[in-house]
């Protein structure tokens, strides 16, 4: 996944982003964090052109599709 971030090492943090959807604005926060766990981000759907007629449920998909790449069974 090209959108997807995984950096630091230990137990595995998905952070998802806030409103504005791009991992990028959180920079400051995956920086702090991946000095204590693995940090896994990604651009929320929109910005990937996903159908948005799926509501929710295209969210969901989305972590589990990051998670999945990232080799995690949770976080």
């Amino acid at each position: 996944m090209s959108d997807m971030i995984d950096v630091g090492s230990g137990p595995a943090v998905v952070l998802i982003p806030g409103i504005q959807g791009r991992w990028e604005w959180m920079w400051p926060a995956v920086d702090a964090l991946e000095r204590h766990c693995r940090v896994i981000s990604f651009s929320l759907a929109e910005s990937r052109g996903v159908d948005p007629t799926r509501g929710f449920d295209a969210y969901l998909d989305q972590i589990e599709e990051v998670m999945t790449h990232a080799g995690l069974a949770d976080a």
